[in-house]
């Protein structure tokens, strides 16, 4: 059998999108996407033929690939396929599968990395004081790596009041504040609330990360500029804002289902149906697409988030309203204010993932994708290498629109996303001048459980990569403890 690497095609890339569906595979975080790689040696002991074999017997590689240390050394990096982008045309394909001993062809192409975002309510509307307006203070922890990470998030706010709210003025590009809403105070008048900040030094700073929820009663939700979305009452309240890094990969259906028996590792709905490609959502001059998913059912993530909501006093609620569009006098509020705490709520990664794979079932637009460069190494002693950091480029997180996120023209990045890295990646901005076959949305069909794979837990046999997440094994029993592992030598 021949696993065959046919990524972003060469020549023909316009039909890669019409030909391929798609696997996501769910991750444990951004530090895989921007390093935790690890080199892996086989040590030969015994009969090699008899004892162990891969998932498949030839891998083409796309060309230049390959880097200098694994020439030099005969080292292959653990999840080498995961980082692999270009390749070789459709109709060296079809020679590849012509070619004398050759069952099976599976052309895998890795489109990059897909960053949605779970939305988990905490609701709050039971909460409300009896004023005309209530404020609460929203705290988060986040817990990776079995207590080995601990990270406060910055707070985030929920400003929610019995008066109606109507669109905030358009924001004027350069100016430093940006309001959530309009509040009418009384008949006659009309005021900005709400005041954030349009910009901020990086995806991992305050400004980009806190969150002003300002509601009315009546469900809407201020959205800035844009008339305010209409929500139900019932999710009055925090929006927790979960990102999940996606691993997306083009896969030929009949020939996957050969190799890896992935129509027979389907948990939940459906598999792809025969030659099933991206569906074109309408017929006018724009082609835009939405591509079937086969997700993953699980993740491995052990990322917790802890939240506490907290409410404050109703004067801190009422000076918040008087701060209008002054966002300094509002930020004095908020700091000052204290709170008592009303609601806690942990969410692990498998809660945030279980509830984006139900969102998932609709279409879901894709505002950017990611591919990563390869890690360098430098030599150390014989049969050692060590991984070389990589600065991560802040400007990789922009978001496709300055609204986008809390509105600093940053996306809601991983928390650690902010770790170092070992590899640079590269983030690709959908927008209308973005030419097919950039994929507009996409939509889970089905998931699959990649432990049942053919071989997925067979020891004898390597597991198919990239559908299961690297992992770092303890060297020691030292090190066991601080990666929440099994000292493996």
């Amino acid at each position: 059998m021949l696993r065959l690497i046919a990524a972003e095609l060469a020549h023909r890339r316009g039909r890669a999108l019409a030909l391929l569906a798609g696997i996501a595979v769910a991750t444990a975080s951004f530090t895989v996407l921007t390093g935790a790689s690890e080199s892996s040696r086989l040590e030969v002991r015994g009969n090699v033929a008899q004892h162990f074999r891969t998932a498949y017997d030839v891998l083409v590689r796309p060309q230049g690939s390959m880097s200098a240390l694994e020439r030099k050394e005969g080292l292959v990096q653990q999840n080498f396929l995961a980082g692999s982008f270009g390749g070789i045309t459709m109709d060296q394909l079809k020679v590849v599968r012509h070619a004398p001993g050759v069952e099976v062809a599976a052309p895998l192409a890795v489109y990059g990395w897909m960053l949605p975002t779970a939305e988990i309510p905490i609701r709050l509307g039971d909460r409300l004081g009896p004023g005309k307006r209530t404020l609460f203070r929203v705290r988060t922890r986040w817990t990776a790596d079995g207590g080995a990470i601990r990270l406060r998030d910055a707070d985030s706010f929920v400003y929610v009041t019995r008066n109606p709210i109507q669109a905030a003025p358009p924001h004027t590009v350069g100016t430093p504040t940006r309001t959530r809403a309009m509040e009418q105070f009384t008949a006659s008048a009309l005021g900005p609330i709400c005041p954030t900040r349009s910009h901020a030094a990086s995806a991992f700073s305050p400004a980009a990360r806190r969150w002003m929820w300002c509601w009315s009663t009546n469900g809407d939700l201020g959205n800035g500029e844009f008339p305010p979305e209409r929500r139900r009452t019932d999710d009055i309240g925090a929006l927790i804002q979960y990102p999940f890094p996606l691993l997306v990969a083009g896969i030929d259906p009949k020939a996957e289902a050969a190799l890896s028996g992935a129509d027979r590792a389907v948990v939940s709905g459906r598999y792809f149906r025969g030659d099933e490609d991206a569906r074109r959502l309408g017929r006018g001059s724009t082609k835009t697409f939405v591509a079937p998913l086969l997700a993953a059912s699980s993740t491995p993530t052990s990322l917790r988030a802890d939240y506490t909501v907290e409410q404050l006093p109703r004067a801190a609620a009422d000076a918040l309203a008087r701060a209008k569009g002054d966002r300094p006098r509002a930020d004095r509020v908020l700091a000052q204010a204290g709170g008592t705490p009303v609601v806690r709520r942990t969410l692990t990664a498998a809660d945030a993932y279980s509830t984006l794979l139900r969102q998932m079932r609709e279409n879901t637009f894709v505002n950017a994708l990611w591919t990563t460069g390869p890690p360098r190494y430098a030599t150390v002693g014989p049969g050692h290498v060590r991984a070389l950091p990589v600065k991560t480029d802040r400007f990789a997180w922009g978001a496709a629109y300055s609204a986008i996120g809390t509105g600093t023209g940053f996306i809601q990045a991983p928390i650690l996303g902010r770790d170092t890295g070992f590899r640079a990646f590269t983030e690709h901005i959908q927008s209308p001048a973005t030419p097919p076959p950039f994929i507009t949305s996409t939509k889970v069909i089905g998931t699959f459980d990649p432990n049942k794979l053919v071989g997925a837990l067979n020891p004898d046999v390597a597991p198919l990569n990239p559908f299961h997440p690297p992992a770092a094994k303890a060297a020691d029993s030292a090190a066991a403890p601080w990666l929440g592992s099994a000292a493996r030598r």
